[in-house]
Protein backbone atom coordinates (compact mmCIF):
# COMPACT_ATOMS: atom_id res chain seq x y z
CA UNK A 1 0.00 0.00 0.00
CA UNK A 2 3.08 2.08 0.50
CA UNK A 3 3.93 2.18 -2.58
CA UNK A 4 0.45 2.50 -4.36
CA UNK A 5 -0.21 5.67 -2.51
CA UNK A 6 2.87 7.24 -3.39
CA UNK A 7 1.54 7.08 -7.32
CA UNK A 8 -1.46 8.88 -6.19
CA UNK A 9 -2.22 12.21 -7.35
CA UNK A 10 -2.67 14.94 -4.70
CA UNK A 11 -1.23 11.84 -2.01
CA UNK A 12 2.63 13.32 -1.00
CA UNK A 13 5.26 10.99 0.95
CA UNK A 14 6.81 12.02 3.67
CA UNK A 15 10.17 10.73 4.87
CA UNK A 16 9.19 9.47 8.52
CA UNK A 17 6.95 6.45 6.41
CA UNK A 18 4.07 9.25 7.07
CA UNK A 19 1.56 10.58 3.63
CA UNK A 20 0.16 14.12 3.56
CA UNK A 21 -3.30 14.16 1.05
CA UNK A 22 -4.31 16.95 -0.65
CA UNK A 23 -1.65 19.61 1.23
CA UNK A 24 -2.55 17.95 4.79
CA UNK A 25 -0.88 15.54 7.21
CA UNK A 26 -3.08 12.17 6.70
CA UNK A 27 -4.06 11.11 10.74
CA UNK A 28 -5.95 7.53 10.33
CA UNK A 29 -5.28 5.30 7.85
CA UNK A 30 -8.82 2.91 8.26
CA UNK A 31 -9.32 -0.70 6.36
CA UNK A 32 -13.02 -1.46 5.51
CA UNK A 33 -13.83 1.61 7.35
CA UNK A 34 -12.23 0.64 10.73
CA UNK A 35 -9.42 1.72 13.08
CA UNK A 36 -6.47 -0.59 12.12
CA UNK A 37 -3.70 -0.30 14.67
CA UNK A 38 -4.45 2.71 16.56
CA UNK A 39 -3.62 5.87 15.23
CA UNK A 40 -0.48 4.54 13.66
CA UNK A 41 -0.54 5.41 10.08
CA UNK A 42 2.19 3.11 8.86
CA UNK A 43 1.74 0.05 9.88
CA UNK A 44 -1.61 -0.51 7.18
CA UNK A 45 0.63 1.27 4.52
CA UNK A 46 3.70 -0.87 5.13
CA UNK A 47 2.11 -4.57 6.04
CA UNK A 48 -0.86 -4.64 3.72
CA UNK A 49 -0.61 -5.54 -0.03
CA UNK A 50 -1.70 -3.69 -2.67
CA UNK A 51 -2.71 -5.92 -4.06
CA UNK A 52 -6.11 -6.49 -2.06
CA UNK A 53 -6.90 -2.72 -2.28
CA UNK A 54 -10.15 -2.34 -4.13
CA UNK A 55 -10.59 1.34 -3.39
CA UNK A 56 -8.54 4.14 -1.65
CA UNK A 57 -10.81 6.44 -0.25
CA UNK A 58 -9.54 10.32 1.10
CA UNK A 59 -11.76 12.38 3.49
CA UNK A 60 -12.15 14.27 6.59
CA UNK A 61 -12.83 12.46 9.73
CA UNK A 62 -15.00 13.93 12.10
CA UNK A 63 -15.13 13.45 16.11
CA UNK A 64 -17.39 10.80 17.29
CA UNK A 65 -19.55 13.27 19.26
CA UNK A 66 -20.32 14.94 15.69
CA UNK A 67 -20.69 11.63 13.67
CA UNK A 68 -23.64 10.92 16.63
CA UNK A 69 -25.00 14.39 16.90
CA UNK A 70 -25.38 15.61 13.14
CA UNK A 71 -23.59 18.88 14.95
CA UNK A 72 -20.41 20.20 13.29
CA UNK A 73 -17.99 20.44 16.40
CA UNK A 74 -15.24 21.98 13.71
CA UNK A 75 -12.84 18.79 14.27
CA UNK A 76 -11.66 17.54 11.21
CA UNK A 77 -8.62 14.98 10.52
CA UNK A 78 -7.61 13.99 7.10
CA UNK A 79 -7.99 10.20 6.81
CA UNK A 80 -7.80 7.14 3.95
CA UNK A 81 -10.01 4.19 4.04
CA UNK A 82 -8.73 1.29 2.32
CA UNK A 83 -11.26 -0.61 1.32
CA UNK A 84 -10.76 -4.52 0.36
CA UNK A 85 -11.50 -6.20 -2.46
CA UNK A 86 -14.47 -8.83 -1.74
CA UNK A 87 -12.55 -11.86 -1.96
CA UNK A 88 -10.16 -10.58 0.73
CA UNK A 89 -12.81 -9.17 2.88
CA UNK A 90 -14.04 -12.56 3.84
CA UNK A 91 -11.12 -15.08 4.67
CA UNK A 92 -7.41 -15.39 5.13
CA UNK A 93 -4.42 -13.43 3.46
CA UNK A 94 -1.32 -12.73 3.81
CA UNK A 95 2.50 -13.14 3.52
CA UNK A 96 5.76 -14.45 4.99
CA UNK A 97 9.57 -14.59 4.36
CA UNK A 98 12.64 -15.48 5.84
CA UNK A 99 16.16 -15.55 4.83
CA UNK A 100 19.61 -16.94 6.50
CA UNK A 101 22.70 -16.13 5.51
CA UNK A 102 26.62 -16.12 6.65
CA UNK A 103 27.65 -15.29 10.21
CA UNK A 104 24.22 -16.57 11.14
CA UNK A 105 22.56 -13.44 9.81
CA UNK A 106 18.92 -13.66 9.99
CA UNK A 107 15.43 -12.16 8.56
CA UNK A 108 11.89 -13.41 9.63
CA UNK A 109 8.92 -11.46 8.72
CA UNK A 110 5.28 -12.24 8.66
CA UNK A 111 1.86 -10.96 8.11
CA UNK A 112 -1.36 -12.94 8.57
CA UNK A 113 -4.91 -11.64 8.34
CA UNK A 114 -8.43 -13.36 9.26
CA UNK A 115 -11.76 -11.56 7.87
CA UNK A 116 -15.22 -12.31 8.24
CA UNK A 117 -18.50 -10.27 8.44
CA UNK A 118 -18.53 -9.94 11.85
CA UNK A 119 -14.48 -10.24 12.66
CA UNK A 120 -10.93 -9.02 11.82
CA UNK A 121 -7.94 -10.00 13.18
CA UNK A 122 -4.18 -9.53 11.80
CA UNK A 123 -0.65 -10.49 13.49
CA UNK A 124 2.37 -8.89 11.81
CA UNK A 125 5.60 -10.05 13.05
CA UNK A 126 9.18 -9.74 12.53
CA UNK A 127 12.70 -10.42 13.30
CA UNK A 128 15.99 -9.77 11.90
CA UNK A 129 20.13 -8.86 12.97
CA UNK A 130 20.47 -7.31 9.84
CA UNK A 131 20.06 -4.02 11.00
CA UNK A 132 16.84 -3.59 9.70
CA UNK A 133 14.41 -1.42 11.60
CA UNK A 134 10.80 -1.17 9.88
CA UNK A 135 9.39 1.55 12.06
CA UNK A 136 11.15 3.79 14.45
CA UNK A 137 10.42 4.62 18.12
CA UNK A 138 8.56 7.31 17.04
CA UNK A 139 6.28 5.47 15.16
CA UNK A 140 5.56 2.94 18.05
CA UNK A 141 4.97 6.45 20.48
CA UNK A 142 2.50 7.18 17.63
CA UNK A 143 0.04 4.96 19.35
CA UNK A 144 -0.50 7.82 21.76
CA UNK A 145 -1.10 10.25 19.37
CA UNK A 146 2.73 11.54 20.00
CA UNK A 147 6.10 11.31 21.76
CA UNK A 148 4.26 12.79 24.91
CA UNK A 149 2.72 10.34 25.86
CA UNK A 150 5.57 7.91 26.78
CA UNK A 151 7.24 11.26 28.54
CA UNK A 152 4.20 11.95 30.66
CA UNK A 153 3.49 15.26 29.40
CA UNK A 154 2.14 16.55 26.24
CA UNK A 155 5.62 18.29 24.55
CA UNK A 156 7.66 17.10 22.00
CA UNK A 157 10.83 15.05 22.60
CA UNK A 158 13.91 16.39 20.62
CA UNK A 159 16.56 14.90 18.99
CA UNK A 160 18.98 14.85 21.83
CA UNK A 161 16.46 12.71 23.76
CA UNK A 162 15.96 10.54 21.55
CA UNK A 163 19.42 10.10 20.76
CA UNK A 164 20.18 9.62 24.79
CA UNK A 165 17.30 6.73 24.85
CA UNK A 166 20.15 4.32 23.10
CA UNK A 167 20.01 5.66 19.65
CA UNK A 168 17.36 3.27 17.97
CA UNK A 169 15.22 5.64 16.66
CA UNK A 170 16.89 4.99 12.59
CA UNK A 171 18.40 8.61 13.58
CA UNK A 172 22.05 8.00 13.61
CA UNK A 173 24.18 5.71 11.27
CA UNK A 174 23.93 2.48 10.98
CA UNK A 175 26.84 1.20 13.05
CA UNK A 176 26.98 -1.82 14.99
CA UNK A 177 24.83 -4.44 15.25
CA UNK A 178 21.48 -4.67 15.91
CA UNK A 179 18.40 -7.41 16.95
CA UNK A 180 15.39 -6.56 16.06
CA UNK A 181 11.87 -8.38 17.28
CA UNK A 182 7.99 -6.69 16.65
CA UNK A 183 5.22 -8.32 16.46
CA UNK A 184 1.71 -6.86 16.78
CA UNK A 185 -2.06 -7.94 16.56
CA UNK A 186 -5.37 -6.11 15.75
CA UNK A 187 -8.41 -6.96 16.50
CA UNK A 188 -11.95 -5.63 15.55
CA UNK A 189 -15.40 -7.57 16.21
CA UNK A 190 -18.66 -7.17 17.01
CA UNK A 191 -19.33 -8.66 20.44
CA UNK A 192 -23.22 -7.91 20.10
CA UNK A 193 -25.47 -6.73 17.34
CA UNK A 194 -25.24 -3.11 19.03
CA UNK A 195 -21.70 -3.29 20.20
CA UNK A 196 -18.48 -3.42 18.51
CA UNK A 197 -14.37 -3.90 20.05
CA UNK A 198 -11.62 -2.32 17.93
CA UNK A 199 -8.15 -3.19 19.87
CA UNK A 200 -4.51 -3.63 18.97
CA UNK A 201 -1.45 -4.48 20.97
CA UNK A 202 2.12 -3.62 19.83
CA UNK A 203 5.59 -4.86 21.07
CA UNK A 204 8.82 -4.21 20.29
CA UNK A 205 12.57 -5.32 21.24
CA UNK A 206 15.83 -4.23 20.21
CA UNK A 207 19.50 -5.02 21.15
CA UNK A 208 22.19 -2.79 19.95
CA UNK A 209 25.93 -3.98 20.20
CA UNK A 210 28.37 -1.15 18.89
CA UNK A 211 32.43 -2.68 19.60
CA UNK A 212 34.63 -0.02 18.42
CA UNK A 213 38.57 -0.64 18.15
CA UNK A 214 40.74 2.37 16.76
CA UNK A 215 44.43 2.37 16.50
CA UNK A 216 46.41 6.07 15.95
CA UNK A 217 49.79 6.96 15.06
CA UNK A 218 50.49 10.85 15.90
CA UNK A 219 53.27 12.39 14.06
CA UNK A 220 54.93 15.37 15.46
CA UNK A 221 58.48 16.74 14.85
CA UNK A 222 60.17 15.50 17.44
CA UNK A 223 58.65 12.17 18.43
CA UNK A 224 55.80 9.82 17.58
CA UNK A 225 53.59 8.01 19.86
CA UNK A 226 50.37 5.85 19.46
CA UNK A 227 47.24 5.59 20.66
CA UNK A 228 45.50 2.12 21.22
CA UNK A 229 41.27 2.76 22.46
CA UNK A 230 38.66 -0.09 23.00
CA UNK A 231 34.82 0.61 23.79
CA UNK A 232 31.86 -1.48 23.87
CA UNK A 233 28.69 -0.62 24.01
CA UNK A 234 24.91 -2.25 24.47
CA UNK A 235 21.65 -0.87 24.44
CA UNK A 236 18.46 -2.29 24.76
CA UNK A 237 14.67 -1.17 24.38
CA UNK A 238 11.96 -2.42 24.79
CA UNK A 239 9.20 -0.55 23.84
CA UNK A 240 5.15 -1.65 23.89
CA UNK A 241 1.79 0.06 23.19
CA UNK A 242 -2.20 -0.80 23.38
CA UNK A 243 -5.31 0.65 21.86
CA UNK A 244 -9.07 -0.12 23.29
CA UNK A 245 -12.42 1.02 21.61
CA UNK A 246 -15.78 -0.13 21.98
CA UNK A 247 -18.74 1.45 20.77
CA UNK A 248 -22.77 0.51 22.16
CA UNK A 249 -25.46 1.90 20.21
CA UNK A 250 -28.17 1.62 22.95
CA UNK A 251 -30.99 3.17 20.74
CA UNK A 252 -31.81 6.23 18.51
CA UNK A 253 -30.74 8.57 20.86
CA UNK A 254 -28.13 6.78 23.02
CA UNK A 255 -24.48 5.61 22.04
CA UNK A 256 -21.98 4.97 24.53
CA UNK A 257 -18.16 4.80 23.39
CA UNK A 258 -15.28 4.04 25.78
CA UNK A 259 -11.17 4.16 24.91
CA UNK A 260 -7.78 3.25 26.45
CA UNK A 261 -4.69 3.50 25.40
CA UNK A 262 -1.17 3.41 26.96
CA UNK A 263 2.41 3.17 26.07
CA UNK A 264 5.15 2.01 27.88
CA UNK A 265 8.79 2.35 27.05
CA UNK A 266 12.74 1.15 28.92
CA UNK A 267 15.62 1.70 27.81
CA UNK A 268 18.78 0.46 29.14
CA UNK A 269 22.50 0.98 28.43
CA UNK A 270 25.88 -0.04 28.96
CA UNK A 271 29.18 0.82 27.95
CA UNK A 272 33.35 0.43 28.77
CA UNK A 273 35.85 2.03 27.15
CA UNK A 274 39.99 1.76 27.60
CA UNK A 275 42.66 3.58 25.67
CA UNK A 276 46.34 3.86 26.33
CA UNK A 277 48.92 5.78 24.97
CA UNK A 278 52.28 4.72 23.89
CA UNK A 279 55.67 6.75 22.94
CA UNK A 280 58.72 4.87 22.69
CA UNK A 281 57.58 2.02 23.86
CA UNK A 282 56.38 3.26 27.01
CA UNK A 283 52.99 4.04 28.44
CA UNK A 284 52.43 7.69 28.74
CA UNK A 285 48.76 7.73 29.28
CA UNK A 286 45.72 5.07 30.02
CA UNK A 287 42.08 5.78 30.46
CA UNK A 288 39.54 3.07 31.72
Amino acid sequence: VEDLLKKWPGVEAQRDGTFKAMGEKVENVLVNGKEFFGKDTRIATKNIDADAIDKVQVFDRTSDRADFTGVDDGVRERSINLKLKKDRSIGSFGNSEAGYGTDNRYKIRTNVNKFTDKMRASFIGSANNVNEENFSLNDYLGFMGGIGGLMGGGGPMNLGMMQNMGGMSGLGPQQGIKNIFTSGLNLTTDLTPKTTLESSVFFNYLKHDLDVKTLRENLTPNLVFNTVSNSDQVNKNLSGSYTLRTVSKIDSMKRFTFRSNGTYGSNNTMSQSFSQSIREGQIVNQTD
